[in-house]
């Protein structure tokens, strides 16, 4: 019912930076506040993500100039898991606040040192930028807190930055990225909390688990995972995603269709090309073409989908234990174990697995 997205687009432009409509409708939802308490947030984390090359850099840009500029924040950290964005990032905002007067002079001073990549306003406020790992956000309470690159961002991550948020009256997490890999731990757990509480809207609307499934592009037994959690999945989270469906078929000739380019990439036709498309979808995989310019990737499963149990069911492993005494591998006509190990990206969990045949054959 409130928000300054508005002001935030208003704001950017006086810098010379234009968002595009979508991109106003991302800072509309990311700065809506409570409609209880117009002094806080709507929601606490906002998720933002889009095709590569869409203008998604260019929300963040504006939502840093509001932060600085019309919010007051105290302090603004901006994350990227490669120093290299980081620092991209860092000298487009500089540009943008050193070439409007209304904005430079308002600064103290700007830091250019390597690493220590920042602006400090002359009232005190400060924003910061800098590569992320699992010790990068200790010791920084930042009222905001924007992650790029979130396809990257894990539990040891979110373990450094989350505390350090705890004590700010009314603080904000932005994750912005491109779709998410296997290993995008913390971007599926948003992911699914996203799609758990659009289930469960969706059923409230009147829609039968096959429905959903086919205005979402799940498998309804997905959808009947999400409709059996709890309410209150999407509470405090703001969740923005540009795609095709998650079961569209990944050949390069079922994803020749411009509708399917447009569908995913708000910016069809104003950055992202016809032609560059049609080049993209010649010279890349389908996998990843899919993932790239159509947001459609294998996310991690969710850990409550049978208590973190991925390829393999529990059911079906343990259909295979050996119960009392086992044959001892590599007696007469039992065959060499083979031995098998994993471990999650965050090492807190590992797993070792011997498989062999035994007398009869039989694993």
């Amino acid at each position: 019912e409130r928000t300054y997205g508005p002001d935030v687009v208003e704001l950017a432009a006086l810098a010379g930076l234009r968002m595009d409509p979508w991109q106003g409708d991302v800072l509309d939802d990311f700065c809506a506040v409570s409609v209880d308490d117009p002094r806080r947030w709507n929601a606490l984390e906002c998720v933002e993500i889009v095709p590569r090359q869409n203008g998604k850099g260019g929300t963040l840009e504006a939502y840093v100039l509001g932060c600085l500029f019309l919010f007051d924040d105290e302090l603004v950290m901006y994350s990227a898991h490669r120093f290299a964005t980081a620092r991209e990032m860092f000298l487009r905002i500089k540009e943008l606040i050193t070439g409007c007067d209304e904005f430079r002079r308002r600064v103290r001073r700007v830091s250019e040192a390597h690493g220590k990549e920042g602006i400090e306003l002359l009232d005190g406020r400060r924003l910061l930028f800098y590569a992320r790992s699992d010790k990068g956000a200790r010791g920084f309470s930042g009222n905001k807190n924007i992650l790029d690159e979130a396809f990257l961002l894990d539990a040891a991550m979110m373990a450094a930055i989350m505390p350090t948020m705890s004590a700010i009256p009314n603080p904000q997490i932005v994750y912005a990225s491109s779709a998410g890999w296997e290993i995008s731990e913390q971007l599926g757990k948003l992911r699914h909390r996203a799609l758990t509480a659009i289930c469960a809207q969706s059923r409230g609307a009147g829609l039968d688990a096959q429905g959903i499934a086919e205005r979402l592009g799940l498998a309804v037994d997905v959808v009947d995972r999400y409709l059996s959690r709890p309410a209150g999945a999407g509470d405090g989270l703001a969740f923005l995603e540009w795609s095709c469906p998650d079961n569209l078929v990944r050949t390069k000739q079922a994803m020749a269709g411009p509708a399917l380019v447009a569908q995913a990439n708000p910016a069809y036709g104003i950055r992202v090309s016809a032609e560059f498309v049609a080049a993209e979808l010649r010279t890349m995989g389908p996998v990843e073409f899919a993932r790239e310019r159509f947001g459609v990737s294998d996310y991690p499963p969710d850990a409550e989908d049978e208590g973190g149990w991925e390829v393999i069911s529990e059911a079906d492993w343990r259909k295979q234990a050996v119960e009392g005494e086992a044959p001892r591998p590599g007696g007469e006509g039992a065959r060499r174990p083979v031995f098998s190990i994993d471990m999650t990206p965050d090492r807190s969990m590992a797993a070792i697995v011997a498989v062999f045949r035994d007398e009869n054959g039989a694993l």
